[in-house]
C-alpha cells in the first residue's frame, strides 16, 4: 500500500495504487518533433509518381503515429494542418505554392480524422484497464 498525501490534508490509505508518470508527451515537444516527422515523410512521399495514394497515406500515416504516440488530439491536429501544408504545398502543387483546389477539403479532413484516431488510440491503448487495472 502505498500513502498519497495532499497538502494541508492527512494521509489517506489508497490500496494497491502505484505512481505513475502522465501518459503521453506534452504539448511543447510532441508538436515541433511531430512536425519533423511528418517533414521526413513528406520527403519520402515525393518520390512517388503523382498520382500515387502514397504521397497523402505517408503523411497520413505520419501523423496518426505522432497523434497515437503522444495520446495528445491538440499536438495531432497542429502537426495534421503542417501536414496539410506540406502535402498541399509540395506533394500537390509545385515551389511551396499554396492553392485551394475541391479535393483539398478531402485531404483535410482526412488528416485531421487520422490524428483525432490516432490520440483516441493512444489514449484506450494507454487506459488503466489495459494495464491491469492499476491506477
Amino acid at each position: 500500500m502505498s500513502r498519497r498525501t495532499v497538502a494541508g490534508s492527512p494521509a489517506i490509505e489508497v490500496t494497491g495504487s502505484v505512481p505513475r508518470s502522465p501518459a503521453g508527451v506534452p504539448f511543447g515537444f510532441s508538436a515541433p518533433l511531430g512536425a519533423a516527422v511528418v517533414a521526413a515523410a513528406c520527403l519520402c512521399a515525393g518520390a512517388f509518381p503523382s498520382a500515387a495514394a502514397a504521397r497523402l497515406w505517408l503523411p497520413a500515416a505520419a501523423v496518426a503515429a505522432v497523434a497515437f504516440l503522444s495520446r495528445d488530439w491538440r499536438a495531432g491536429l497542429a502537426v495534421a494542418g503542417v501536414a496539410f501544408l506540406l502535402v498541399d504545398g509540395f506533394l500537390e502543387n509545385r515551389s511551396g505554392l499554396l492553392t485551394w483546389h475541391p479535393g483539398d477539403g478531402a485531404r483535410l479532413g482526412l488528416l485531421l480524422c487520422v490524428a483525432v484516431l490516432g490520440a483516441a488510440l493512444g489514449a484506450v491503448a494507454s487506459s488503466p484497464a489495459r494495464d491491469g487495472g492499476a491506477s
